[in-house]
């Protein structure tokens, strides 16, 4: 025979579980929010740093100068101090619509902490 209780316990115990289990969605789309946001902080800071734009080249007196510059960043990503190489080095003509096209160094560097890349960019002035 069932005590008159069981079901009733049974209904609360359901209850509590669905509870539970909506307390952790709710954190975990917290989490998933606050990653989210800290993503496209990250990607704004990646752009907005000095190179990380045609718009924001770094001037430079010298092609010699622009490979060693590179070298010496902290990685935009995960901000590892001067763990990043040069993979690529390229001249590009950009055109930014406004002053007309400019000569630019596009320098791709790979960071050896977290293995991802990031593109900076350099001016040489008086080769425009």
């Amino acid at each position: 025979e069932v005590p008159a209780m069981t079901p009733a316990l049974l209904g609360l115990a359901v209850v509590a579980a669905l509870g539970w289990i909506g307390v952790l969605v709710l954190r975990r789309l917290g989490t998933l929010r606050r990653d989210a946001l800290a993503a496209d902080a990250r990607a704004r800071a990646l752009v907005e740093r000095p190179g990380g734009t045609p718009a924001t080249a770094i001037a430079v007196t010298s092609p010699a100068q622009i490979e060693p510059r590179a070298g010496r960043q902290s990685c935009p990503h995960c901000d590892h101090p001067g763990g990043v190489y040069v993979i690529a080095h390229v001249a590009r003509v950009v055109d930014d619509g406004v002053a007309g096209p400019v000569r630019l160094r596009e320098v791709q560097t790979r960071c050896s902490a977290c293995g991802r890349t990031s593109a900076t960019w350099f001016l040489l002035p008086g080769q425009n």
